[in-house]
């Protein structure tokens, strides 16, 4: 018997209408082909909206000319500091800076290096998959508790497309960021159902890449995690599990932003 929350238990949906024949696809066998399915609707849906701004996919970036510039120059220099997160001396050059304290964003640097693409259009694309995946992440987790697939879609589309993610979707690729949050929500519930070792290092690794991409929504990830841990009344022992994984990770980043800012206030 499935339990109620694995990724895709529902009761059979109508064969009759084509969604439903289209999300019978969302089973365990098949989740990736339906996120893949999905995302490309987040995505399509993203780029009609912000029409014509696609036509300057390769020549423009799609960050504005403030902030924007910060972002754009981030993801060049994750291109030639590599995994350096922690120092830079392209900035207050021969002595340089902390990167700590400055929103460097290195997850998403990270990605946009692997990119097969130039700077401008690998800073577009990463833009375009905060929309999709948000939307897609937000879809699983409303999964869980709704048996209708319009409304787990609208779910998505409601977070994605919120006023907070246009509005930051011009210069801000940290706060751009907010498909974490529902990934976030989806693999702790995953941690709540069987707290093993697998799914605790999955937890404790999606908490690392937030607090990678914003310091912000790092402590709403611990927040969130704290509300369902009392909901659940969630055991010691487990949630102990979780704080091994969690703090020479996610906590230690937390220790070095701490004295890097003191660093950076005698400087």
């Amino acid at each position: 018997m499935r339990s109620r929350l694995d990724w895709s238990e529902q009761s059979a949906p109508d064969p009759g209408n084509p969604l439903n024949r289209l999300a019978a696809t969302v089973t365990p066998e098949r989740p990736i082909l339906f996120s893949v399915l999905i995302s490309s609707g987040y995505a399509i849906a993203y780029l009609i909206q912000s029409w014509p701004q696609p036509l300057r996919f390769w020549s423009h970036s799609w960050l504005d000319d403030g902030d924007g510039l910060v972002m754009v120059w981030n993801a060049w220099l994750a291109r030639q500091q590599g995994l350096n997160f922690v120092w830079t001396d392209y900035l207050f050059a021969p002595d340089g800076i902390p990167l700590l304290v400055h929103t460097y964003v290195p997850l998403k640097g990270w990605i946009g290096a692997l990119l097969p693409v130039p700077v401008i259009p690998a800073v577009n694309l990463l833009v375009l998959g905060s929309f999709a995946l948000a939307g897609t992440w937000t879809f699983w987790v409303a999964r869980r508790f709704s048996q209708s697939t319009w409304s787990c879609l609208l779910a998505g589309w409601a977070f994605t497309f919120t006023g907070f993610h246009w509005a930051h979707a011009q210069g801000h690729l940290n706060l751009l960021s907010t498909e974490l949050l529902p990934l976030f929500a989806l693999v702790w519930l995953r941690f709540e159902e069987r707290p093993n070792w697998a799914r605790t290092a999955v937890a404790a690794a999606v908490l690392w890449a937030t607090a990678l991409t914003d310091y912000y929504f790092a402590t709403y990830c611990v927040i969130l995690a704290a509300i369902f841990a009392i909901g659940k009344r969630m055991r010691w022992q487990d949630l102990t599990r979780f704080a091994a994984l969690a703090i020479p990770t996610t906590g230690a980043l937390a220790w070095f932003v701490w004295r890097a800012s003191v660093v950076e206030d005698l400087l």
